[in-house]
C-alpha cells in the first residue's frame, strides 16, 4: 500500500540483473547510490504515506480492522479506545478520551517484476497512544455538535527482509529506504454533528465528523529523512438500533445495523494506496446499566470493508457506552 510500483527500483533492476557490479561497488560508489536514491524519495509521497498510516491508525473514529490491496499487501489494526464522561448536563457533555493503538503492514515482494526468492518482504510496525477532551454541545431537538482535540505519540519501525542476490540492495536502502524506526508526535483537531432520532423501538444515530491531524517524526534512525505532513480525514456513519427482544443473563440484547464510511481528503488523500472505504455490518449490544457501573453497555459485531483500488477487510467491533 505504501512502496508498490516506485520508480527508483529502477536502480534495483540495475543491481539485480548484473549483481557482480553490486558487489564491486566501493563505499563512495554505495554513497552516490544512496543520494540517488534519497534525491528521488524527495519527489514522492513516501512521508505522506508514513504520516496517513500513523494518522489512521490513531484516529479515534477507526477500530480494530484487517484490509488487504490487491497486490496482498495487509494492514492490521488492534485498538483499545478508552472514553470516560466527567461532565453531563442536559445541553452539553464533556469527556476525556484516549487509545493504544498497535499496526502491522505488510507487504511481501515489493520488487515487482522480480522472482519470488529474489526479492525483498518488508512490514511496519506502529504503536501510538493518544489523550484528548471531546465535548458535546446540543444546539437543536436532536442535533449536537461536537468538537474535540487530541496529542499522541507513536513509534513507527519498518523490518524488511532480502532474498537471493536481493541483498545486494542492503547497503544502498538499509537505513534510509528500509529498515529504519521513528518518533512521532501527533496533534489533531475534530469538529462533527450528531444526530439521534426514535421511532416507537427503533433508534438512529448519525455522525459526520471531520478531522485533521498534524504528523512529525523526530529521532529518526541513521539517513532516514523523516516527514512533517498534514492528514484530512471524513467520517460518516449511519446505525439502527432495535430490540431482539431476548435477554443474555437477564441483559437486555438489542440489534444494531452499521453503514459507514471514511475518506481521505487533501492533497495526500491517496498516499496510502486507497482514497476511501466503506463498511456495512451489525453487532449486538448488551444493557449492562442496572449494575450502576460507569460503562452502562457493551457491543460486539463486526463489518465487512470495502475501498477502492482493490482494497477490502473486515473489522471488529468490540465497544462500550457510558
Amino acid at each position: 500500500m505504501v512502496l508498490k510500483n516506485r520508480s527508483i527500483y529502477a536502480l534495483a533492476s540495475l543491481f539485480l540483473f548484473t549483481p557482480t557490479l553490486a558487489n564491486a561497488l566501493t563505499d563512495k560508489e554505495i554513497e552516490a547510490a544512496r543520494d540517488f536514491v534519497a534525491q528521488q524519495e524527495r519527489g514522492t509521497q513516501t512521508g505522506a504515506g508514513y504520516a496517513q498510516l500513523v494518522g489512521f491508525v490513531s484516529d479515534p473514529d477507526i477500530s480494530g480492522i484487517t484490509l488487504e490491496d490487491e497486490n496482498d499487501g495487509t494492514l492490521d489494526i488492534f485498538k483499545l479506545p478508552l472514553q470516560y464522561r466527567v461532565q453531563d448536563l442536559e445541553d452539553w457533555s464533556l469527556f476525556v478520551r484516549g487509545g493504544l493503538s498497535y499496526a502491522t503492514l505488510s507487504e511481501d515482494e515489493i520488487l515487482q517484476g522480480f522472482p519470488s526468492d529474489n526479492n525483498i518482504d518488508t512490514k511496519w510496525k506502529s504503536y501510538s497512544a493518544t489523550a484528548g477532551l471531546m465535548g458535546k454541545w446540543k444546539i437543536a431537538p436532536q442535533w449536537w455538535f461536537i468538537g474535540a482535540v487530541d496529542l499522541g505519540l507513536a513509534r513507527l519501525e519498518n523490518d524488511s527482509s532480502y532474498r537471493g542476490i536481493a541483498e545486494v540492495l542492503a547497503p544502498i536502502f538499509d537505513d534510509l529506504l528500509l529498515n529504519w524506526e521513528t518518533n512521532v508526535t501527533l496533534f489533531s483537531g475534530m469538529l462533527g454533528l450528531d444526530y439521534h432520532q426514535e421511532w416507537s423501538s427503533v433508534a438512529m444515530n448519525a455522525k459526520a465528523h471531520y478531522l485533521h491531524s498534524y504528523i512529525d517524526s523526530f529521532d529518526e534512525s541513521g539517513d532516514f529523512a523523516g516527514f512533517t505532513e498534514h492528514a484530512d480525514t471524513l467520517h460518516f456513519d449511519l446505525d439502527f438500533k432495535h430490540p431482539l427482544g431476548v435477554e443474555l443473563n437477564r441483559y437486555p440484547l438489542k440489534g444494531i445495523a452499521i453503514v459507514g464510511n471514511t475518506t481521505f481528503v487533501g492533497d495526500n488523500r491517496d498516499a496510502l494506496g486507497f482514497t476511501t472505504l466503506w463498511s456495512i455490518g451489525y453487532a449486538v449490544q448488551a444493557d449492562i446499566s442496572r449494575h450502576e457501573w460507569p460503562v452502562r453497555s457493551l457491543r460486539l459485531g463486526a463489518s465487512y470493508l470495502k475501498g477502492d483500488n482493490g482494497v477490502d477487510g473486515y473489522q471488529i467491533i468490540l465497544g462500550y457506552r457510558f
